[in-house]
């Protein structure tokens, strides 16, 4: 099917002359998966099954039609660099054109397209947390009990930091160091907390073991 001539490739115009020419068409009743300078790929949803590429001319290439999905994920910063490269990993045919990017925040930034290239769009991501700047000394704590396992010492460090998101194996991880001592009064290991997934960086704590 051929949509014809259109004012620019972005999922809205897109989707607006769809209808036009298929009344009974509704935007709930699909979704757009892929667009190009000349194609669109969309897909039925709810009750509606199946895939279909249209064809359409237009003059004007809007940076929306290249961008489908706006939010970035987890960034370690925001910087320009940062949210470049997000773009290219969720949208790899974003390599293929020019855009200015500005108004950077800490959850946000618009995206211009250059050139041939015309439109705008809000990018979202969000920051990672840096372990290291939530455990910024040895964090001590004594054991009582008859095993000391990994289970134990991140329900530890599950509890007193519970408030900032530490969750064991969903944002951090734990690594026993081999230098284990024997001290005052008991025991004494060192762990590494290690941030993982939205989380990064790694402090070390020291558990004291007493024993039974």
């Amino acid at each position: 099917m051929d949509l014809g001539e259109i004012e620019d490739n972005s999922p809205s115009t897109i989707k607006n002359k769809i209808i036009e020419l298929n009344p009974n068409a509704a935007a709930a009743s699909f979704e757009i998966l892929d667009i190009n300078d000349k194609t669109v790929k969309i897909k039925g949803v709810g009750n509606f099954v199946g895939e279909i590429e249209l064809t359409f001319t237009t003059s004007k290439l809007n940076i929306q039609g290249y961008i489908l999905l706006t939010n970035l994920g987890t960034l370690i910063k925001a910087d320009e660099e940062q949210i470049r490269d997000g773009i290219l990993a969720k949208n790899p045919k974003s390599k293929n054109f020019q855009y200015e990017v500005s108004e950077i925040t800490n959850d946000s930034a618009l995206i211009t397209g250059l050139g041939e290239y015309t439109g705008k769009i809000r990018v979202t991501y969000q920051m990672s947390k840096d372990i290291s700047k939530m455990i910024t000394k040895y964090e001590r704590f004594k054991y009582v009990g008859d095993v000391l396992d990994i289970f134990n010492v991140a329900k530890h460090i599950e509890e007193r930091y519970k408030s900032q998101g530490l969750v064991f194996g969903t944002t951090f991880a734990l690594l026993k160091d081999n230098d284990t001592r024997n001290g005052t009064p008991g025991l004494v290991q060192y762990w590494h907390v290690i941030g993982i997934n939205s989380f990064i960086g790694y402090s070390q704590i020291i558990v004291a073991y007493i024993g039974i």
